[in-house]
């Protein structure tokens, strides 16, 4: 469950019970100092099926020998910190997580995010499991790709068996440029079952920013956006989820630069569901059912600004927009284009 996303402390806010140690309308708010005393925030928040712990994580500052450090908080619904870890990778430099994901079963919290592993890796994809009774590390297991540049991982989602974590975001290929890449690890181990990698036109930038799994554990679903002819698209693929064998990929175009940030699936897995946030060079209503297989909506939103948007790369825009994209699980549509920069 995402329910918080980069603040400038990190502060949960939540109907509890216990005395508020800041009152806000309908609950509390707790917040947390790092061992630094600087910059602290949170990027995400997790509850366990049981409800009776609430799970954060995000990045605070752990003073000049340490730099930014991965955070993980485990509160209990009276709003008692249970637990905080710190992962404070080589060099002390900065440690960044992104996301968090709760296990089925309650027993184990992932979160994924970015940490520097050196010159001869640069920023690596870091994931890593604790235990969520007492915070205690299982694994941290680094991904970096085969650029050994910028490696990030962005989101993640545990399998419905508790089996499996699936973690989204980009890596750098040798010549600089960014794939959408997705890794599967052993839950338990933290061994990579598979490793996936998709990427647009060469020479482009790509990112996954989000993933979700079937309600049968049998397909994974990432978003996020590739580099289309002239445009950045929304992104959406779907991988088996035992091999990572690829079933389809679909980039939506909605009259702008758009991008994938947040999925879901239907409880009963016939339909995808992708929200972002493009720039919209002209809004479009709902488009046409397409075919089976393929996109079943696009609705677009948009809203004028009053002031303008700073120039980008086909120059000022004064519209902002939302979209909305539903998908079949299966296959994609035989057609996109790209308009120009007008």
């Amino acid at each position: 469950m995402r329910m918080m996303r980069w603040v400038s402390v990190m502060a949960l806010v939540a109907a509890l019970s216990a005395p508020a140690s800041a009152s806000v309308a309908g609950g509390r708010a707790l917040r947390y100092d790092g061992v630094g005393h600087g910059a602290d925030y949170s990027t995400d928040v997790a509850v366990p099926d049981a409800g009776d712990r609430i799970f954060v994580t995000g990045s605070t500052y752990g003073g000049p020998s340490s730099g930014d450090d991965m955070t993980t908080i485990a509160y209990d619904r009276a709003g008692s910190r249970l637990w905080v870890a710190n992962f404070n990778g080589i060099e002390s430099s900065i440690d960044q997580s992104n996301a968090l994901a709760v296990a089925p079963h309650g027993g184990r919290v992932f979160v994924t995010g970015y940490s520097w592993g050196g010159s001869d890796t640069q920023n690596d994809a870091l994931t890593v499991a604790y235990r969520s009774d007492t915070g205690q590390g299982l694994w941290a297991k680094r991904y970096d790709g085969p650029g050994h540049q910028t490696d990030a991982g962005a989101d993640l989602v545990v399998a419905p068996d508790g089996k499996t974590v699936y973690m989204t975001g980009a890596s750098a290929e040798t010549d600089g440029t960014l794939d959408v890449v997705t890794v599967a690890y052993d839950a338990a181990s933290g061994l990579p079952r598979w490793t996936a990698r998709t990427g647009g036109v060469a020479g482009g930038y790509d990112e996954g920013l989000a993933v979700d799994i079937s309600p049968d554990g049998a397909r994974v679903f990432v978003a996020g956006y590739r580099t289309g002819a002239s445009a950045i698209d929304m992104l959406i693929v779907a991988y088996d989820a035992a091999s990572g064998d690829r079933l389809w990929a679909h980039a939506v175009d909605a009259g702008g630069d758009e991008v994938g940030r947040a999925i879901a699936v239907a409880p009963d897995g016939t339909a995808v569901f992708v929200t972002g946030a493009p720039v919209a060079r002209r809004a479009r209503g709902l488009r046409p059912t397409a075919p089976a297989g393929g996109v079943l909506s696009v609705r677009t939103t948009s809203r004028r600004r009053t002031t303008p948007r700073p120039a980008s790369r086909c120059g000022a825009r004064t519209t902002t927009a939302r979209t909305m994209i539903a998908t079949r699980p299966t296959g994609w549509p035989s057609r996109r284009t790209h308009p120009p920069c007008s």
